[in-house]
């Protein structure tokens, strides 16, 4: 269906069962609702959420609309296909002097099973809440800002439990939150002087809290990268990484199976003439939920990588210099939890100076 306000699938009047797919899109927010001891919602084909967002001449500056999914008191929520969810936004190109092209504002996503309630996304999930800034189209112009939403995925209360894919057949699991300024100059307007925009990661959290019970079978990428957009002949854009975090507290389980990523690299904006964008990382970790009283035990069977690097943009002009990169941090374990590795670990934080083909490279 495609609506606007919002959009809601719900057990208030009884279970829901569909034999296919489902498709929802709104210019608003939309929501998947199992909120009854007793009734669930199944579907046997894949699910679709979309509520993105694209900036106009009058309404330039977007942010991408919420979805949730959610099970609770006793209901369940069960999709045997892939769960796509889309709440990305792009803002309006720049076509006016001294006026920026539009911002873009990725929005929330949040998969939540609380208060004995139960998900199960069989056929993996994909959660993307980008926000890329819009380009400049004429000389005098910036590209506009793009600033990463939120995507979050939980179990909390006891009996409550939220699995991706199961052991007999493994499904992936991705989610994002990344922010990409948008280009002062690109192959449309390669005589464009404007600045690359700024690009924020937004925040990735995965989490299980009060004896929740969180499961992932398969390969799991939690991005909330910041990459700043590139320019012609003025300055790249800044890239600031965000969260991307994974945490349990409180006697909750937190078992993740495959490979595991966790990135909040920031990217400057590379430049033709200019100077590149500077570049910092964000922030990336495995410790506990705050306040906790302990007792919860986060399990990784297979390697698990937390990246947080800033990487300086690069620069192609005669007497320009690359941008400077600054690392993040990224952190793993706490007291009073249990940590468990089944495989290789990997934490960086490294910092690394944009390339300057004819000066001086950037500092890292």
């Amino acid at each position: 269906s495609s609506t606007t306000g919002l959009t809601q699938l719900s057990t208030s009047q009884g279970s829901l069962s569909f034999l296919g797919d489902v498709s929802l899109q709104t210019d608003g927010s939309a929501s998947v609702v199992s909120s009854v001891s007793g009734r669930s919602i199944t579907i046997g084909g894949a699910l679709n959420v979309n509520t993105n967002r694209s900036g106009t001449g009058a309404a330039p500056n977007p942010t991408g609309g919420a979805i949730m999914l959610s099970a609770a008191n006793g209901g369940s929520l069960n999709v045997a296909g892939l769960t796509g969810l889309s709440a990305n936004a792009v803002g309006a190109n720049g076509n006016s002097p001294g006026t920026p092209a539009g911002s873009g504002t990725g929005g929330t996503i949040s998969v939540e099973a609380s208060a004995g309630g139960s998900i199960a996304l069989a056929g993996g999930l994909n959660a993307n809440a980008n926000g890329q800034g819009g380009a400049a189209l004429i000389a005098g112009a910036n590209g506009g800002i793009g600033q990463g939403g939120s995507v979050s995925l939980s179990a909390t209360g006891a009996n409550s439990q939220l699995s991706i894919g199961t052991a007999q057949a493994p499904a992936a699991l991705r989610l994002s939150a990344s922010g990409v300024g948008g280009s002062g100059g690109n192959g449309d307007c390669p005589a464009c002087t404007g600045s690359g925009g700024s690009g924020t990661g937004g925040e990735v959290r995965v989490f299980s809290n009060l004896s929740g019970s969180l499961i992932t079978n398969g390969a799991a990428a939690l991005y909330a990268d910041g990459t700043g957009g590139s320019a012609a002949l003025g300055f790249g854009g800044i890239g600031l990484g965000g969260l991307s975090a994974i945490y349990a507290g409180n006697a909750a389980q937190l078992t993740m199976t495959g490979v595991v990523s966790g990135r909040a690299d920031g990217v400057g904006g590379s430049s033709q003439n200019g100077t590149g964008g500077a570049g910092t990382g964000g922030r990336t970790s495995s410790t506990i939920v705050a306040g906790s009283a302990g007792g919860a035990t986060l399990t990784f069977n297979g390697d698990l990588s937390l990246a947080a690097k800033g990487v300086g943009g690069s620069s192609l002009g005669t007497s320009a210099v690359g941008g400077k990169g600054t690392g993040g941090i990224s952190e793993f374990g706490w007291p009073g939890e249990t940590h468990v590795v089944n495989g290789a670990l990997s934490l960086g934080a490294a910092a690394y100076g944009g390339y300057s083909a004819n000066s001086t490279g950037g500092a890292g």
